[in-house]
């Protein structure tokens, strides 16, 4: 994900896991090296999530759009095309985030069915 073009919704859940953390003494600065970072982190985990569910062939496909730099309502209207129950998938795979951030679950281990 593009940190210019950050889609609001994300920007938002950002915001707030950055507030339930509860950092002390957190200046301007620091926060915006946090939110980086945590927006990259946040589009591996996903990314990871969408690849453990896609076939191989759509694995592929996906990695050809994000290497071509595709916009994002394609990639998108790719994903929701290709992963069964998508807001929900989304949705359980942004509370797992949220969950391993904040230290109240552990990393969850790389699907074992999609090991290389």
């Amino acid at each position: 994900m593009d940190n210019q073009a950050l889609n609001p919704a994300v920007a938002e859940f950002i915001e707030r896991l950055i507030a339930e953390k509860q950092f002390p003494d957190l200046t301007p600065e620091v926060k915006e090296e946090i939110k980086k970072d945590l927006t990259e982190r946040l589009d591996d985990f996903i990314a990871a999530k969408f690849i453990a569910v896609l076939s191989d062939e759509n694995v592929a496909k996906f990695e050809e759009m994000l290497k071509a730099g595709k916009p994002e309502n394609e990639v998108q209207a790719f994903l929701t095309a290709n992963v069964p129950n998508f807001t929900e998938f989304l949705t359980q795979t942004l509370l797992e985030f949220r969950e391993v951030y904040l230290g109240l679950i552990q990393a969850p281990p790389a699907s074992p069915d999609k090991q290389e």
